[in-house]
């Protein structure tokens, strides 16, 4: 029978290390809620609207995990890509796709302005992406406060 051990780690610290769920995972939770909340509400500012639906459907995801390790901001819009992404020229985009966007905007032809995009594209407007570039400073802010937190409690021992 072989033990292993691990060289300079007290019986008390090894306690805490059975503990990470809380000494880590509640301060990375925070800082990964702070920073979606942060990212989805520029990022809802920054969306182009026209009925809202697409700025309404803007939301954000915390790993549920008890040592969170993502959280994802997003829209389950299926014309979300093609707003925040463009359209390249080349590809005509399906009519039937178009149509209600077509009668709001004066009636428009739905084949012709499918027609048109395939010629011209569509422009980005990258909304979300533009949302984490601009809070990249309190996103780093929010991390480093938590690795002060979790410091702190293991310091403690709590």
């Amino acid at each position: 029978m072989v033990t292993l051990t691990w060289v300079g780690i007290t019986p008390e610290q090894l306690a805490r290390v059975a503990d990470a769920d809380r000494l880590i995972g509640e301060p990375l939770r925070r800082a990964l809620q702070k920073s979606a909340v942060v990212v989805t509400s520029d990022a809802k500012r920054g969306t182009p609207v026209d009925t809202g639906r697409l700025r309404a459907s803007v939301s954000n995801v915390v790993d549920a995990s008890p040592i969170p390790r993502f959280a994802t901001v997003g829209t389950n819009v299926a014309y979300a890509r093609y707003v925040h992404d463009g359209r390249a020229p080349g590809r005509m985009p399906p009519p039937n796709a178009l149509a209600t966007w077509a009668r709001r905007h004066g009636g428009q032809n739905p084949f012709v302005l499918a027609r048109t995009i395939a010629r011209r594209g569509i422009k980005a407007k990258p909304f979300l992406r533009e949302a984490v570039t601009s809070n990249v400073g309190r996103i780093r802010n929010f991390f480093q406060a938590a690795g002060r937190d979790i410091e702190q409690a293991w310091a403690a021992g709590r």
